[in-house]
C-alpha cells in the first residue's frame, strides 16, 4: 500500500477525474457525481480513509452525494492508494500530463499550463523550474508554491520515492 491518504487527497483525485471527464465531454451527471463526491469528502470533519479501508459497508451519507459505485472506487483508493478508473483515464492522456499529475498539487489544468508555457514534461523538469525561478514567471506560482515543489523534489531524490497521488 502506498502512503496513507486523507480526505483532501481523495477529494483531489475526484476533482481531477471530474476535470478530465469534462475535458473529454463525458456524461454531465458522471462529472457532477465526482465533483459532489469531492465536495462531500472536503466537508467531512472525520477521516473517511480508515473506515473505507477496514470495512465493506458504505459510509453514511446524504442521499445522492456518495453513491455506491463511487464509494467502491474510494474504498479501492483508500486500500491501495490508487484507483483503476483514474489510472485508465490517465493512460489516455499524453505522457507528460500523467507524469506531472503524479506531483501533489498538480492537477490537469496546472499540468497543461506548465507544459504549454514552460515546456515542462516531467516532475524533474518541474523541480528544475522551481529551483531556477522559471516557475515564478507563471501566474499562480508564487514563492510558497514554488518552494513547495522544490522541497518535494528534494525529498524524492533523497528517498528515491516519487509521489504518485494528486
Amino acid at each position: 500500500m502506498s502512503n496513507p491518504m486523507n480526505n483532501r487527497e481523495m477529494a483531489a483525485t475526484l476533482f481531477n477525474i471530474a476535470t478530465l471527464l469534462r475535458d473529454r465531454q463525458d456524461n454531465p451527471f458522471r462529472i457532477r457525481a465526482y465533483e459532489n463526491g469531492a465536495r462531500a469528502l472536503m466537508g467531512r470533519r472525520s477521516d473517511v480513509v480508515a473506515p473505507l479501508r477496514q470495512q465493506d459497508a458504505l459510509l453514511p451519507h446524504r442521499k445522492g452525494v456518495l453513491g455506491e459505485r463511487l464509494q467502491r472506487k474510494l474504498q479501492e483508493l483508500a486500500r491501495t492508494g490508487e484507483m483503476a478508473y483514474f489510472q485508465d483515464i490517465l493512460a489516455d492522456l499524453p505522457p507528460y500530463m500523467a507524469a506531472l499529475m503524479s506531483v501533489p498539487g498538480v492537477g490537469p489544468r496546472t499540468a497543461q499550463r506548465l507544459h504549454e508555457n514552460l515546456g515542462i514534461e516531467t516532475p524533474a523538469e518541474l523541480a528544475d523550474a522551481a529551483r531556477s525561478g522559471r516557475l515564478r514567471s507563471l501566474h499562480g506560482f508564487g514563492p510558497k508554491r514554488t518552494e513547495q515543489f522544490g522541497q518535494l523534489s528534494l525529498f524524492e531524490e533523497e528517498t528515491g520515492h516519487a509521489h504518485t497521488r494528486n
